[in-house]
């Protein structure tokens, strides 16, 4: 049943937004922390105005009652703009062009240049960035590092302008785990053999020399070398300025001829999770492998809908 009584406000609580009320007709009851409706505005809950409170069930039950209304109060102002949200900036000047956006420490919003007027994507102090028009209808993709201009691609010749140092990729490095394993039935990441073959054979290099700008590096795979003698491969590369290059160059050139040592091809059910240079394990007890690891240098997928419908995958060995 619910009741509608009139009461006096005693006191307010703003931070949980709650008043104790003193109810008409009595002296002595006081009810505490009675909610106050959300639309009532804090600075209008003032000790000694006159209130509405509504009972929902019993009567002087302040858990199951609400403060509808306070005698003399105004409305809240509704908001109306975004700068008026308690959890936005305060102010668009100095803005323009700029985009929303949480912020770090994900409490709020703010505003953050992420557009660039619609032609440049960069960083807090704008000294790292992508643009694609830095003049008017240049059509360059340009992009700056920690200041300086690295790339320009264009239409133009030439089309691809590298800046600084020699841009390289590095060799693949070993590792002992493998992500599939392959001939096997002992576990959940095992997949089907249908057919293999395999080499394992003395690589190709297995002693590096090296010439850079008057510079000279070498490398040698020991083991190799006492197997099948020293096999000698040179690489003249002016680009090369450091010792640290050299010798990295040198390194490659020797894990690249480790990778090509042990070859083959295995077919399998198609394993769409296989990717390229993953290390995988192989048991093919007429071969006499058991959980050899293999790397992955080459991956081709066989579909054919003809009679005899085929769908499965190649995969293309190397050594780890």
């Amino acid at each position: 049943m619910t009741l509608i009584k009139r009461g006096t406000i005693k006191s307010y609580d703003a931070g949980g937004h709650v008043a104790t009320v003193q109810m008409a007709g009595s002296l002595m009851v006081y009810l505490d922390a009675i909610p106050v409706a959300t639309d009532i505005p804090a600075a209008e809950v003032v000790a000694g105005r006159d209130c509405t409170v509504v009972f929902f069930g019993q009567a002087h039950d302040p858990d199951d009652a609400v403060i509808a209304a306070v005698q003399g109060a105004l409305p809240a102002e509704p908001v109306d703009t975004f700068l008026e949200l308690t959890d936005t900036p305060g102010s668009y000047g100095g803005q323009g062009s700029r985009a929303v956006r949480v912020n770090v420490a994900e409490s709020a919003l703010e505003f953050a240049t992420i557009g660039g007027g619609g032609s440049k994507i960069e960083d807090a102090d704008a000294d790292t960035k992508v643009d694609v028009e830095e003049s008017a209808d240049e059509d360059k993709v340009r992009m700056d590092v920690a200041g300086s201009e690295r790339f320009v691609l264009q239409a133009a010749s030439p089309q691809l302008k590298v800046t600084g140092a020699l841009l390289t990729t590095e060799h693949i490095a070993g590792k002992g785990v493998s992500d599939y394993e392959y001939g096997t039935d002992t576990g959940s990441d095992d997949h089907a053999l249908l057919t293999g073959r395999y080499a394992d054979l003395a690589a190709a290099t297995n002693r590096v020399q090296v010439f850079g700008d008057s510079l000279f590096g070498e490398r040698f795979d020991w083991p190799e070398v006492e197997a099948v003698h020293d096999r000698l491969r040179q690489v003249d590369d002016r680009n090369l300025t450091t010792v640290a290059e050299v010798e990295d160059r040198a390194d490659a050139v020797l894990r690249k001829a480790e990778l090509r040592s042990a070859s083959g091809e295995i077919t399998v059910p198609v394993n769409c999770g296989q990717e390229l240079y993953d290390v995988v394990e192989v048991t093919d007890a007429v071969a006499g492998l058991s959980a050899a690891k293999r790397r992955v240098l080459g991956l081709a997928l066989e579909y054919s809908t003809a009679e005899r419908a085929v769908y499965r995958q190649r995969i293309t060995l190397g050594a780890v």
